[in-house]
């Protein structure tokens, strides 16, 4: 769904502020967060799964940061697992496909590259890599989180924000969550 188009305009975000403040403030967050999804599904709905995913191995690195010792293998293989994802949309048609021109035992796939993905994965990072320098506490809350990386005024357009710098508006806003 597109910001300029009639469906967001007219329906969309009317809907979304409407009940947003009809809602009760301890509801919001769940609503922004379930209004975000809806919007990513609109555009994107087989990459559901990817975003939940993200939001998940996200939840549980700041947890494993929090509660195990071994810190810098969780931070390496949370940032090596999102950053996968990430190549693995984005380049791995280029590389099969320059790889089939010199071996053509090897055919090229196309893989449709789901909408945001940088913006989501680099939240994502973002968030883990504030947990396990301890600039935030890990958010304990997968809502507060999941809308962080899945908010949809930012999620396709940008720009890609640190947790640190936003968890306070999201979490601790007066009447917002």
């Amino acid at each position: 769904m597109l910001f300029s188009s009639l469906v967001f305009l007219s329906l969309f975000l009317p809907i979304v502020i409407g009940v947003y403040y009809l809602l009760i403030p301890s509801l919001r967050n769940y609503f922004l967060l379930i209004s975000s999804l809806v919007f990513y599904a609109w555009g994107e709905p087989r990459y559901l799964a990817l975003m939940l995913f993200v939001i998940i191995l996200s939840y549980f690195s700041g947890i494993a940061l929090t509660y195990l010792k071994i810190r810098k293998t969780i931070i390496l293989l949370s940032i090596l697992s999102l950053l996968s994802l990430l190549f693995y949309f984005k380049y791995t048609s280029f590389v099969l496909s320059n790889i089939h021109k010199v071996y053509t035992l090897i055919e090229p796939f196309d893989i449709a590259m789901p909408l945001g993905i940088s913006f989501f994965i680099f939240q994502a990072i973002s968030y883990t890599i504030d947990v396990y320098r301890k600039n935030v506490a890990t958010e304990r809350d997968i809502s507060v989180l999941g809308l962080y990386i899945a908010f949809f005024p930012q999620l396709i357009a940008g720009p890609i924000i640190k947790y640190h710098d936003i968890y306070k508006q999201i979490s601790c806003r007066e009447g917002g969550g």
